[in-house]
């Protein structure tokens, strides 16, 4: 089933209530990496700065800083004198992405097994319908930021049953679980 991106063409406002990031700069930067982890520019294309610049209502100045923090994650490669590209991942970076993935999420689920409570399963399950409705819709954008939650409600308890505090999960693994559902279904 072929995914599509919700994200809106035109300039739509910077702030969304619902993004914990204060500063326009964190607010573009995770307005860009989400837009660039969805797919919607293709791996090994140019990143279509005027485009962008225009979509979040920005200068390019905010725009080219964003950009350095997404070369640096290894989303973007910066090309002197050039702009920049979407960074393909190879068969072999995603091998290994999904080693960590599979080693990190085993520990995370046994770790919040120890600590969960009746409510917290019964709100992870809610978002889980939520979550393939998104899915059914192809509507990638929803199905993300729903995906994201769940995994946001599985760190409280975790911290609980390790006595830590919770990380994110990253965009690389955002990325890789976006080519791996964009793909067709094996038969």
């Amino acid at each position: 089933m072929q995914m599509k991106s919700t994200i809106p063409e035109t300039g739509v406002p910077i702030t969304q209530p619902d993004r914990q990031e204060a500063s326009l700069h964190g607010e573009i930067l995770l307005r860009l990496r989400d837009y660039v982890v969805e797919g919607n520019i293709p791996e090994g294309a140019r990143v279509p700065e005027r485009q962008l610049c225009a979509m979040l209502g920005i200068s390019r100045t905010p725009l080219r800083e964003a950009l350095k923090v997404l070369a640096a994650e290894g989303l973007i490669e910066l090309l002197p004198n050039r702009g920049a590209r979407v960074r393909q991942l190879s068969e072999r970076d995603l091998e290994e992405l999904f080693d960590v993935m599979a080693g990190l999420e085993s520990l995370a689920g046994r770790l919040a097994c120890e600590a969960i409570t009746d409510e917290e399963i019964a709100a992870i399950e809610r978002l889980h319908y939520e979550m393939y409705g998104h899915y059914l819709n192809s509507d990638m954008h929803g199905y993300f930021q729903v995906n994201q939650r769940i995994h946001e409600s599985i760190v409280p308890p975790i911290s609980r049953a390790s006595g830590s505090a919770g990380a994110r999960p990253c965009a690389s693994t955002k990325r890789s679980w976006t080519r791996c559902a964009a793909a067709p279904e094996a038969s």
